[in-house]
């Protein structure tokens, strides 16, 4: 044992260590998916700008299929279920 170190005493939990890791576990726990969409969002907007300059036709015309594809999903869930009253 290094620095001339005692060897722990039987019975001796050290409460802070057990605390330390519950923290640590939550604190990755929570932000896990924040994380996961931040680097989703990179990825996916880094492959996009190399697809518009690959192919900026094939990638414009795909965007304006895309955009207008979730205009006419949302249209069309929304005159199915008329708002709210009030």
């Amino acid at each position: 044992m290094a620095w001339n170190e005692q060897p722990p005493k039987p019975g001796d939990d050290r409460p802070g260590c057990l605390d330390a890791i519950v923290l640590t576990r939550m604190a990755f726990g929570i932000l896990f998916w924040p994380v996961a969409a931040v680097m989703g969002a990179a990825v996916g907007v880094t492959a996009f700008i190399l697809l518009l300059a690959s192919y900026p036709l094939q990638t414009a015309g795909g965007t304006v299929v895309l955009v207008v594809g979730a205009t006419a999903a949302w249209r069309w869930i929304n005159t199915r279920r008329p708002p709210p009253a009030g």
